[in-house]
């Protein structure tokens, strides 16, 4: 896109995240001439709904209204809604990414389904992450297909820092050594993994990093590891240098979900250059194949088991080659090209 077709919109996000695909998604708009302020919060984004300064477009993200208290979750529903309205009574373009149809902790699943619902009243236009999500998002939400448009989820090359050789095991053990990292969430299906894993008698090592949801998940977790000598535990918060360096350690990375629509999880775990075990579920399929990916249906019993199993079979000639078109793969991510598809759909809106 050349100079002179650049125009510069100025544009709301919300809200932000920690994640570092928000920060990748904004940069990569912002070469497009497409610049972003942040409402992090439902008051935020009310005020800035209310304010009198011009704006081009509002992009949203995660718009579920969340919280364990219902009068709380309410208020910001109200919150929320109110500032779309008044968004699109002044004309301002809204868009929304839809990441999931559904939050995975569902407190107030009505009240979800209504906000939903009234968000894709509001919207000029969708995006999802995959293009098998379109007739889905169409029949869930009633929008016609010619308003939901695909942008791939980015990799997240340059995010990580790098682990110098020295820091790597150079000559690995024994086994396979396997890897799942991410929140610790009953729908990312850590107890299932550490279960399975647990009745297979292979070498090697499994190891859960991430920060468990609440005291009750992180003891199921430390109850279901216990005893088994080959399973390690790091739960909590972990800085990029250490999660870099457990990536670059693994042999395979392990996303045994229950139910997800798109993972940032995979796309880092490409990105980095990893084979992958994870279910058939969403629109994970449409990131991997089994160049790289050691698929199990969903509700197999056993099957992430087999799955293990084969990782474990395959010697690492097999992995190295896996990770490469992994590797290979996540440069297709490139968000250059997914951000110039975004801005010419805000501009042709």
């Amino acid at each position: 896109m050349s100079e002179k077709n650049v125009v510069s919109l100025n544009g709301l996000q919300y809200p932000d995240s920690k994640n570092p695909y928000t920060r990748l998604w904004r940069e990569s708009l912002g070469l497009q001439g497409v610049e972003f302020s942040v409402a992090s919060r439902p008051q935020d984004f009310l005020l800035r709904a209310l304010s009198p300064a011009s704006l081009d477009l509002v992009h949203l993200h995660w718009v579920h209204p969340v919280s364990r208290n219902f009068l709380l979750g309410l208020l910001k529903f109200l919150m929320f809604q109110v500032a779309l309205l008044f968004f699109w009574l002044r004309g301002v373009k809204i868009y929304w990414t839809v990441h999931n149809l559904l939050p995975h902790e569902r407190q107030h699943l009505w009240l979800d389904r209504l906000n939903n619902w009234l968000v894709a009243r509001f919207v000029t236009g969708v995006f999802v992450h995959g293009q098998s999500a379109i007739p889905l998002v169409s029949q869930t939400l009633a929008l016609p297909e010619s308003r939901i448009h695909c942008a791939m989820h980015g990799n997240y090359a340059g995010v990580m820092p790098s682990v110098a050789v020295t820091e790597v095991d150079v000559e690995p053990m024994p086994g396979r050594h396997f890897l799942y990292f991410g929140l610790v969430r009953p729908y990312k299906g850590v107890l299932d993994l550490l279960g399975q894993y647990a009745a297979i008698p292979l070498p090697g090592s499994l190891t859960i990093a991430g920060d468990p949801q609440g005291a009750a998940m992180r003891q199921a977790v430390e109850a279901a590891a216990a005893g088994d000598s080959r399973i390690v535990l790091h739960l909590g918060y972990l800085e990029d240098e250490d999660l870099a360096h457990l990536i670059h350690s693994a042999d395979v990375v392990v996303l045994p979900f229950h139910e997800v629509f798109t993972s940032g999880s995979l796309v880092m775990a490409l990105t980095m250059g990893k084979p992958v075990i994870l279910p058939r579920v969403g629109l994970l399929s449409e990131y991997v194949d089994e160049d790289c990916a050691f698929f199990y249906q969903p509700g197999e019993v056993d099957g992430l088991a087999a799955a293990l199993q084969r990782a474990a079979a395959c010697d690492r000639t097999v992995l190295h080659r896996m990770g490469l078109a992994a590797a290979q793969r996540a440069q297709a991510l490139d968000w250059f090209r997914i951000a110039e598809g975004i801005a010419r759909v805000y501009r042709s809106g």
